[in-house]
């Protein structure tokens, strides 16, 4: 369909949501967030069927394509393996929606790295915002709902200014940097906050 990439726009808002969520019931129900089996879950949910489908996806590839893809496909895993796949496609100057005739098998694994990058990033951004002490400006009460809230609204904000800006710079960045799509996973965990 067209216009049918803001399904990725869409997940980003709804993963935000969900995740934070998740880290908001912990923060509730045990006054903290562990950083550790965050991340041990997150692998455990997305690492085996990333991992087959890559390999099934790599090891089709190389035995049908020419032995001169087959070293394009090699640094493509590579990126994938190492999360960076979006950075490297964006310094490779990819464009997602004109990649010529023959594009990467694996090209949509630049959005689950985004994600992934999310995922490291989220519950050490909590654990900085919830982790100090609350304090009263102006007569509001900053206790670590009010904060993430302001925080949350900061990221958001600055994300969507990088967006703006690479976009205007027509340059791929704005498509790929997870930066520059943080502003999404914002807005989904904003609700998750106005409704927790």
């Amino acid at each position: 369909f067209p216009g049918g990439f803001i399904g990725v726009d869409i997940f980003y808002v709804i993963s935000g949501y969900l995740i934070t969520n998740l880290i908001i019931s912990e923060i509730t129900d045990t006054g903290h967030i562990n950083i550790l089996n965050f991340y041990k879950r997150r692998i455990k949910r997305l690492l085996p069927a990333s991992a087959f489908v890559l390999l099934a996806t790599a090891l089709i590839c190389y035995l049908l394509l020419p032995p001169m893809d087959r070293s394009e496909l090699g640094k493509n895993l590579i990126a994938i393996s190492l999360l960076v796949f979006n950075y490297a496609l964006a310094a490779w100057e990819n464009d997602y929606q004109n990649l010529g005739a023959l594009p990467s098998p694996l090209i949509h694994y630049w959005s689950l790295a985004v994600e992934e990058q999310f995922y490291i990033f989220w519950p050490v951004f909590f654990l900085v915002v919830t982790s100090t002490k609350g304090f009263k400006v102006a007569g509001i009460v900053f206790n670590w709902r009010n904060r993430l809230r302001f925080a949350m609204i900061c990221v958001s904000i600055l994300s969507f200014a990088v967006y703006v800006i690479l976009l205007f710079q027509q340059s791929s960045a704005g498509y790929f940097f997870s930066i520059a799509r943080f502003w999404e996973f914002s807005i989904g965990a904003l609700f998750a906050l106005g409704i927790k």
